[in-house]
C-alpha cells in the first residue's frame, strides 16, 4: 500500500489482496479483501484468530509471519462482514500461507 502524493493511503490499492484486518474492540480476520467503506470491510475465504501467543513479536507478526503453530485459527468463511475496523494490513505471502494453515495449537 502506498502514499498518495497528498501523503493519504489509497486503500482501493488492497481490493482484491489477501489482507489482515483488526476491528476496534479486538481481534483479527485474514482473507481476501472484495469491499471497504466507512470502517467496514467485507473478506472472502476469511478465518478468525482465536488465539495468540505472545511470544509472535506483536499483532503484526500476524501480517509478516502469520500465525504460528501455538496459534488457534478457525476454519475460513465463505464471506464476513467486519465492522468498527481500525486497521488494515497486506499478508505477505508466508502470512498468507501460514494462515491458510488453520493451525490449532491443543
Amino acid at each position: 500500500m502506498k502514499a498518495t502524493d497528498n501523503g493519504k493511503l489509497n486503500l482501493a490499492d488492497l481490493i482484491g489482496k489477501h489482507v489482515m484486518v483488526t476491528p476496534s474492540d479486538r481481534g483479527g480476520f485474514a482473507g481476501r479483501l472484495v469491499q471497504y467503506e466507512c470502517g467496514r470491510a467485507v473478506i472472502r475465504g476469511c478465518r478468525i484468530l482465536i488465539f495468540r501467543v505472545q511470544d509472535q513479536h506483536g499483532v503484526f507478526a500476524l501480517a509478516t509471519e502469520g500465525p504460528s503453530n501455538s496459534c488457534r485459527v478457525g476454519p475460513a468463511v465463505d464471506t464476513l462482514l467486519v465492522e468498527k475496523v481500525n486497521s488494515v494490513a497486506l499478508l505477505t505471502e508466508p502470512a498468507r500461507l501460514a494462515w491458510e494453515e488453520e493451525p490449532w495449537a491443543v
